[in-house]
């Protein structure tokens, strides 16, 4: 409770300084206190945050002597035009090399001549470009209207998992002390997918990539199995969780892809030919910017030493995604 009342103190002192602002700009006040009369109403006809803090005692109430107040919150104003969300993906400044396709990792991590620390690097890179899929399947979760229940809980969950996933690449970083902003995110994942698939394609996809990263020879197992060679005990905790999750992750595609019919193996042949087809549509993107392979230098900054694969025209595989 200690540690919960103090992130509570903290926000609220946010907010505070937050509204000291708002106060110093005429119009901005104006707005600020419409909306806080907005908000007013809903609580009012809530009863309040717990249940009483918005009664008001009158005279005259003979049965219980208080009177919960008859303020009904406003309707919002209907829209004058459907609300169209933009799916094309954004980063903040402190991000670089969104449209530099060129991702190195992607072959690095599971190749066969590369020692297991290098390995284990690109596996790191890997995790914390997974910020793309959460971003991508934002919008087939939007998209996809009428769904049963469990299609929005379950993607909902699997949705926080890929974003803690790249969480646990940058916190894995953090731990070495380097900087996982150097890193060329791009996004091209949720990019090509985002613009150029439909929604149940995006949903494809993601259930195509889950599948094939249940295989013995690439997949999960050996992504753990790789960090735990690389003597890199947080990375191989990390990567426990990873495996764990991407199994639920393949389950939760499956059920919902045979409520709509689509049995593993078409999934599969239809998740590639859309991977292909939507790979393509990034050429058009990318004359934003250079495209450039910053692995090498990556890996003699982090490791020490020259990457295995510092000469090797690295090719992106057939399935690109976690």
């Amino acid at each position: 409770m200690r540690f919960a009342l103090l992130e509570v103190t903290e926000a609220i002192e946010w907010g505070d300084r937050a509204l000291a602002v708002l106060d110093q700009d005429g119009d901005a006040a104006a707005v600020a206190r419409a909306w806080k009369e907005h908000l007013e109403l809903y609580l009012d006809a809530a009863r309040g945050i717990a249940g009483d803090s918005r009664i008001s005692v009158e005279e005259g109430d003979a049965r219980r002597g208080v009177h919960i107040r008859s303020m009904e919150p406003p309707v919002p104003p209907p829209a004058e035009t459907p609300f169209v969300p933009d799916f094309e993906p954004k980063r903040d400044k402190r991000f670089h090399g969104l449209y530099n396709f060129e991702f190195p990792p992607h072959v690095v991590y599971n190749a066969e001549d590369v020692p297991a620390d290098e390995r284990n690097l690109a596996l790191l890179c890997k995790r914390t470009l997974e910020m793309d899929v959460p971003e991508m399947m934002a919008s087939f979760l939007f998209e996809r209207k009428n769904q049963p229940w469990e299609f929005y809980l379950d993607y909902s969950r699997q949705l926080w998992d890929e974003a803690r996933h790249a969480m646990m690449g940058t916190v894995a970083f953090e731990s070495r002390g380097v900087d996982w902003k150097e890193i060329p995110l791009n996004v091209g994942f949720s990019l090509r997918l985002n613009l150029h698939a439909t929604p149940q394609e995006r949903q494809i996809v993601l259930y195509a990539i889950e599948q094939s990263l249940m295989s013995g020879d690439t997949g999960k197992r050996f992504e753990y199995e790789t960090a735990v060679a690389a003597g890199d005990e947080l990375s191989a905790h990390f990567h426990d969780y990873d495996w764990a999750d991407e199994v639920l992750h393949a389950n939760i595609g499956r059920r919902a892809l045979k409520r709509e019919e689509i049995s593993r193996e078409a999934a599969t042949a239809l998740g590639l030919e859309i991977h292909e087809r939507t790979w393509a549509e990034l050429e058009q993107y990318k004359s934003r910017e250079p495209q450039v392979n910053w692995w090498p230098d990556f890996v003699l900054r982090v490791l020490g030493k020259e990457s295995a694969v510092a000469n090797r025209d690295l090719a992106a595989p057939r399935i690109v995604g976690e």
